[in-house]
């Protein structure tokens, strides 16, 4: 079984890219030259919906600052479209990146102290007393179990005695104990020359918005407060309207979270919009949509708005019950069924449908196999247009009529006589029993689908 979930390696961030069927390269270049231009200190959010890409986005930014050959492939690739855009100029070896996952890391009591040792070890820096004018002599002892028990390779206790004198077990004062010759701000920015050295240095705060309330809050503050410094610039990413949520069920339902994100966000993006068509044809490895198969799908996609992460999900739950090559409707695998449409459209279409209202509407998938939603059933069925699917059947004793009106009403008599059968048992037309008869035929192979389906519970995503 294949599983259609994108990990972030180098040869999927790349092949995004280059391949760009979400025609957000020139998007990451954009924000790649609003970063390169501002010399002073700045705060970015980048605001998308829970399971968009964002990570995969941010990932990809930081892939161009590393290797810019990536960018200039894809510009000659689409030389006719994005050549006036001046790659040589765009400085990516004048900054330095640091990712920081906030939500793999909410479980610290010290967001600051926390985000502070991430910034360390991920530089990769080596310390230096002498300069960043700390005495690493004047050190105690200090336990922090819940961290090392979250997590014993998160060394917490070794950094911490390199900067500070600990008077007790409160981690919560920690960095008021810095020494009184460097504030917490100055020591910060210290800290923070020494790793970044001559270049600029970039902060990626990823998955703020799914963090404790306090934790995001405080992370975002901190960044506020002591991280104002010419050459930081913060790019914090999140769910805006879940932000907003995390905020006020922090300060209550009638504090104003859009005005607080607007003092201390100084640019609002967006992520950009993508075509989920292009988006699918891209996991399927598919040049040119069509078939019933890739309808089927795009019928569950756009019904439910599902965004990339759901979009996996989905193909890797119906490679559970169809091969690859007959989900990626390869001709030569498709092509026997054509003599037997009844056949193909019971265990393409029907089939990748109940899946996907099994996953993403259980209420609606409860209706449909009790006999209860035909109207749904045939209005989905239209929803992506997906009629060249069944107007070859070849058992009806008429022809479907020749206008446009006249053949989808015949279609929709057709897709009764298949639901009714399906989920009722019932047959409405006698006229139609060749029909009737292949339906009964294929029906054991849906049954089985639903019996297996019953042990899944709705997916979460």
């Amino acid at each position: 079984m294949k599983n259609y979930n994108l990990q972030l390696t180098e040869d999927n961030l790349a092949k995004l890219l280059l391949e760009d069927p979400l025609e957000r390269t020139e998007s990451i270049v954009s924000l790649a030259n609003l970063i390169n231009q501002i010399k002073s200190s700045a705060i970015i959010s980048l605001d998308g919906k829970w399971g968009s890409g964002k990570t995969f986005l941010v990932k990809q930014l930081e892939l161009l600052f590393d290797k810019k050959e990536y960018l200039k492939e894809w510009q000659e690739k689409y030389r006719y479209k994005y050549g006036d855009i001046k790659v040589d100029e765009l400085n990516f070896d004048d900054t330095k990146i640091i990712y920081y996952d906030a939500w793999e890391n909410d479980g610290s009591e010290n967001p600051l102290l926390n985000l502070i040792y991430n910034l360390v070890i991920k530089s990769g820096i080596k310390l230096d007393e002498k300069k960043i004018g700390i005495n690493l002599n004047k050190v105690g002892e200090f336990t922090w179990n819940y961290i090392k028990n979250l997590n014993p390779a998160f060394q917490v206790i070794d950094f911490i005695k390199q900067f500070v004198t600990i008077d007790d077990s409160d981690e919560k004062k920690l960095l008021g104990q810095i020494e009184n010759e460097n504030s917490v701000k100055e020591f910060i920015k210290l800290l923070v020359n020494e790793i970044k050295g001559e270049k600029k240095l970039l902060i990626i705060i990823d998955e703020l918005d799914r963090c404790k309330p306090e934790f995001a809050l405080r992370i975002i503050e901190s960044i506020k407060h002591y991280f104002d410094i010419d050459n930081i610039i913060t790019l914090v990413v999140f769910n805006k309207k879940e932000m907003c949520s995390v905020i006020n069920n922090y300060y209550g339902d009638g504090f104003n979270a859009n005005d607080y994100l607007d003092k201390i966000v100084d640019f609002q993006l967006h992520i950009p919009e993508y075509s989920k068509e292009n988006y699918l044809l891209f996991k399927l490895n598919k040049n040119d949509p069509g078939g019933i198969i890739y309808n089927s799908m795009l019928t569950i996609i756009n019904k439910y708005d599902l965004e990339m992460r759901s979009i996996n999900r989905f193909l890797t739950a119906v490679n559970n019950f169809m091969p690859e090559d007959i989900i990626r409707g390869k001709e030569q695998i498709t092509s026997p069924f054509d003599d037997d449409i009844i056949r193909y459209f019971m265990r393409s279409y029907l089939l990748i449908y109940l899946i996907g209202l099994k996953y993403f509407d259980n209420e609606l998938y409860e209706k449909m196999i009790k006999g209860k939603g035909v109207d749904e059933f045939i209005d989905d069925y239209f929803l992506n247009k997906t009629v060249d699917s069944i107007i070859k059947i070849k058992t009806l004793e008429k022809e479907l009529s020749q206008t446009d009106l006249g053949r989808m009403n015949d279609i929709k008599y057709i897709l009764k006589i298949i639901y009714y059968k399906c989920f009722t048992k019932e047959i409405i037309d006698g006229k139609y029993k060749e029909m009737t008869d292949k339906i009964a035929e294929n029906l054991p192979y849906v049954m089985n689908t639903c019996n297996f389906l019953k042990l899944i519970d709705k997916y979460q995503y």
